[in-house]
């Protein structure tokens, strides 16, 4: 099975011009990922113009899950597409990473964005079943760190021999208080097929390898992750890097990982 997770870099930020903008770098976007020929990948940061574009590019293929991060949202910031006909969906659901999980639009630990969670719980054609969970947690520790104790939380109340993946942007690499929480409890995929621990960076700003770093980001390594929870493995694992000179996919390097239940 192979598993994708790509920040896709929404359409609606202020730097979204030039080869930056998504008109120009859209069609890279849809070749690179169907190119690695996935059974699901998970989207942050889905603009609703490329929330379109997804659907209209892999309607024929895949089913789609997400949900509203606000009231009145036409757009799904994160999006868990899966391809039709291997997968049972058995159930799905969602929550807000805020105090008030059930509410949207609450402040989310002090962070001005609202952060979500999605998730789908598949069978696969073998009857074997797995928790699918897609997100995109704040940049501040402040902010960060609650939203991964919920995470967390939330995984352990489900069957403990039910494999989970996690996915998303977690706006923190290896070395941080967050991910270190979260990896108390989940493998990262990564590592396991690559002995990779303290991976480089996947967020590059539209710079791919001239990223020299970002004064106001506080991390240089990966922050793109695909987590493992229970008894599956990991047997490939890449970071995609694919660019046609200074036009990339997005502003951060794609994950993608082959595993094996």
């Amino acid at each position: 099975m192979i598993v994708l997770s790509c920040n896709v870099r929404a359409s609606t930020m202020a730097n979204d011009k030039g080869p930056a903008s998504w008109k120009v770098r859209r069609k890279l976007c849809m070749n690179v990922i169907a190119g690695k020929s996935p059974d699901i990948f998970c989207l942050q940061e889905c603009s609703a113009e490329q929330f379109e574009d997804f659907c209209n590019f892999f309607n024929k293929d895949f089913d789609v899950f997400w949900i509203n991060p606000y009231p009145d949202f036409d757009a799904p910031e994160n999006a868990i597409f899966y391809r039709k006909g291997i997968f049972k969906v058995i159930t799905y659901g969602g929550y807000h990473l805020n105090r008030t999980p059930h509410i949207a639009n609450a402040s989310c630990f002090g962070d001005g964005c609202n952060r979500v969670v999605n998730y789908i719980v598949f069978e696969n054609t073998e009857k074997k079943r797995f928790r699918l969970v897609n997100t995109h947690l704040s940049v501040a520790p402040s902010s960060a760190l609650p939203q991964a104790k919920m995470l967390l939380e939330d995984a352990n109340t489900w069957n403990k021999d039910l494999v989970q993946i996690l996915t998303g942007d977690m706006n923190n690499d290896v070395k941080t208080r967050v991910m270190q929480l979260i990896l108390s409890e989940f493998r990262d995929s990564h590592a396991e097929a690559t002995g990779i621990v303290e991976e480089r960076f996947t967020c590059h700003d539209f710079l791919g390898e001239n990223y020299k770093g970002n004064p106001a980001y506080p991390f240089d390594g990966k922050i793109d992750w695909i987590l493992l929870k229970g008894n599956i493995l990991c047997s490939k694992s890449e970071m995609i890097m694919t660019h046609e000179g200074d036009i990339y996919p997005s502003d951060h390097y794609f994950i993608a990982a082959e595993l094996d239940l």
